[in-house]
């Protein structure tokens, strides 16, 4: 009779994870009914889930992972021990990612790639017509569906090694250029429309270093709301949600210590970014070490991005956020 009872607790747990389909708790739960009924192979694979959606739970679960993994469970098992807990640890390796396995091939193609499409549009210059820009701006669309999808990975768990996206067709890079595009505009649009309009405005007309001090801060301000708009954009897949300035902004002060540690890695990396970009436009730089200078460009933007993810990933609580927007 009791094992009767326990059954019945057990296909509760598993009917409610449709509805707590991303609750670790609800997983946990699940796993450990099944443990009790000696259903090994399930408990190991709630467990699991749970560690994946929630990597803090990793001292509380790994145990329970050895005690019901099986020898073919091994590999998944070595996986996710390996796994760090927290946002600190997780950013420790965040440098040498992009380099792992393969990813050092896809930097390298993809510097070699950029540069000679940058050098081939430089060289054809007004004679292509609107072939140049239309390129140019697929080529950019790419870029930006590239890095949506670091983040992405990065936020539900992926551990794999750095590579290009599988782009189905034409919707899809309009649609990574834009929601890129929008988030940048969420974030430095303020700062650029004081740059550009209050001069012309008449606002602050007998102020110059005043007008540059506000045009300063809205630019730092951008710099530090950038990861969080991005963030909400890939998560969500939604153009105009990075506009939404008072939640996204009460997100940063959830996000505590760990989004600052955030902004502080990403802001080192658009360092590194800009003097690489910089760099290139020199002609001599440009011709003697253009490969190079855009392999660290796409070596910048892939750490920034994995940050952004993993920031998600480890800092879901403090977020709070809803499935739906």
């Amino acid at each position: 009779m009791a094992e009767t009872a326990l059954e019945r607790r057990f296909l509760a747990a598993i009917e409610g994870l449709h509805a707590r389909h991303r609750d670790p708790e609800a997983f946990v739960a699940a796993g450990e009914l099944a443990d009790q009924l000696g259903r090994s192979p399930e408990a190991f694979l709630y467990f699991s889930r749970a560690l994946e959606e929630d990597p803090s739970l990793k001292p509380r679960l790994l145990s329970r992972l050895r005690l019901t993994a099986r020898p073919e469970d091994r590999e998944r098992l070595d996986k996710l021990a390996a796994r760090p807990s927290n946002f600190e640890e997780a950013i420790r390796g965040v440098w040498k990612w992009p380099w792992r396995s393969w990813g050092t091939g896809v930097l390298i193609m993809g510097g070699i790639v950029v540069y000679g499409l940058r050098f081939l549009f430089g060289m054809l210059g007004g004679i292509a017509g609107m072939a140049g820009p239309i390129a140019s701006s697929v080529m950019v669309a790419y870029l930006f569906a590239f890095l949506l999808k670091i983040v992405r990975d990065a936020a539900t768990g992926e551990d794999d090694v750095l590579y290009w996206p599988d782009i189905g067709g034409g919707d899809a890079l309009f649609k990574a250029f834009f929601l890129f595009y929008f988030a940048m505009v969420a974030a430095f649009g303020p700062a650029l429309a004081a740059s550009i309009g209050l001069p012309r405005s008449g606002i602050l007309p007998e102020a110059p270093p005043l007008r540059g001090a506000l045009v300063f801060l809205l630019a730092l301000a951008g710099a530090m709301y950038f990861p969080i708009g991005l963030l909400a954009t890939a998560v969500y897949d939604r153009f105009l949600i990075a506009f939404r300035y008072p939640r996204l902004i009460a997100s940063i002060v959830r996000g505590g210590r760990p989004y600052v540690r955030c902004v502080l890695l990403a802001w080192v990396c658009l360092g590194g970014l800009a003097v690489a970009t910089a760099l290139g436009q020199w002609p001599w730089t440009f011709y003697s070490i253009g490969p190079v200078l855009v392999v660290l460009e796409l070596y910048f933007w892939a750490v920034f991005m994995r940050t952004v993810g993993l920031f998600y990933r480890y800092e879901r609580k403090r977020l709070a956020w809803p499935m739906e927007p």
